[in-house]
């Protein structure tokens, strides 16, 4: 089963994460991903989304970090 898909809020979070560190120098289990996890988690919860086990951890907010990866022309 897939987590559903990622609130407009999440995204705004993650994506300004993003572009503050593009250095782009932390693993999914740095301090700063596990930290933007919780943030992204609780906006999650404010806006209705399930809170199922992994749902927004660290792993999850690494992969979308390497998803803008992917799409930034500067990298």
């Amino acid at each position: 089963m897939r987590n559903p898909a990622w609130t407009f809020d999440e995204l705004v979070l993650a994506l300004d994460f993003y572009r503050r560190h593009p250095d782009g120098r932390y693993g999914h289990t740095s301090p700063r991903i596990v930290e933007l996890a919780e943030e992204v988690s609780i906006a999650a919860r404010l806006a209705g989304v399930s809170d199922s086990a992994g749902l927004r951890n660290e792993n999850s907010v690494y992969m979308k970090m390497m998803n803008f990866r992917s799409l930034d022309p500067g990298y």
